[in-house]
């Protein structure tokens, strides 16, 4: 049996897979029915947030949605499980009261959408693929790969990888015969066992994808994958961030998040899930300025 990581506190339960909306966490006891309510988006894509398994709950994003809804006690958190493809458009809407938490933060927000100042920052996207396949031991160039042409590009739909995506945007367009999108619950998941049985060559995301997929995997015998890191990306620290509705109500949750964000940053849960997920190295690093484009 695959041993709990530790650092996840009791948590009401999270359901598995439903249509966004249809499952919304009850307010803890009546006395917050007062509160204003702020409706966390999670999406069902893990090592994010882990709604099923024995890992339930103990995502990384799980552990910052748990840390701030601990430090904004002046609110009734809900959780909604929606569809990667759906968080933007329900995040815009004119009225909305939802955030969403574990954003690339870019330059610029998308349409209707704000950030918080930086949460944390995630080790870049790395290539994975079969361990066989490419004879690399160290990075790879990403468009000297794509301009092959003959490589099978499997990723989770809705996913956005900051400075590759124009790479991959090129290839989705020239080669549709060899990509493939996954959608629903646990995609990530999917597309790596797409590629241990060969369906796909190769994708695009973060070492804790490969991670969780290494931990829950009950096969006998894996076809052993590894990651390269991506010549393209060297220059860029991801910086995610929470993002929220950009209206009245988005800027006042996040001018409330942003006041505890140095609280966030020595929360217990919230700096073992990033030790778990992330790496001793990448948990202990500082902030810094650098966005994605």
């Amino acid at each position: 049996m695959l041993a709990s990581t530790g650092y996840a506190a009791a948590n009401p339960a999270i359901a598995k897979s439903v249509p966004a909306h249809e499952f919304v966490e009850p307010a803890a006891n009546s006395s917050d029915d007062a509160k204003p309510i702020l409706t966390w988006a999670i999406n069902p894509g893990p090592p994010f947030h882990i709604v099923s398994g024995p890992l339930k709950g103990e995502g990384f994003c799980d552990a910052l949605v748990d840390s701030l809804t601990l430090l904004l006690p002046n609110y009734r958190h809900n959780k909604v499980v929606v569809p990667q493809g759906r968080v933007l458009e329900l995040l815009s809407a004119p009225d909305s009261q939802m955030c969403f938490p574990c954003m690339i933060k870019r330059q610029e927000p998308p349409k209707g959408v704000q950030y918080t100042q930086s949460t944390h920052q995630f080790s870049r996207h790395v290539l994975i693929t079969r361990a066989s396949l490419l004879n690399a031991t160290e990075q790879v160039s990403l468009s000297t790969l794509l301009d092959s042409g003959k490589y099978r590009y499997g990723y989770p739909q809705g996913r956005r990888y900051g400075v590759l995506d124009p790479l991959l945007e090129a290839y989705k367009t020239e080669h549709p015969d060899l990509v493939l999108a996954r959608s629903g619950p646990g995609e990530a998941d999917s597309v790596l066992s797409l590629i241990e049985i060969g369906r796909i060559d190769f994708t695009v995301d973060y070492p804790m994808v490969l991670k969780y997929h290494q931990l829950v995997s009950q096969k006998d015998a894996l076809v052993p994958l590894k990651m390269l890191p991506i010549a393209e990306n060297q220059q860029i620290t991801p910086q995610q961030a929470v993002g929220c509705a950009d209206n009245v109500w988005g800027r006042q949750v996040i001018a409330q998040i942003n006041q505890q964000i140095p609280a966030l940053q020595i929360s217990a849960k919230f700096i073992q899930a990033k030790k778990f997920w992330l790496g001793e190295q990448q948990a202990n690093s500082s902030q810094t300025s650098q966005q994605q484009p």
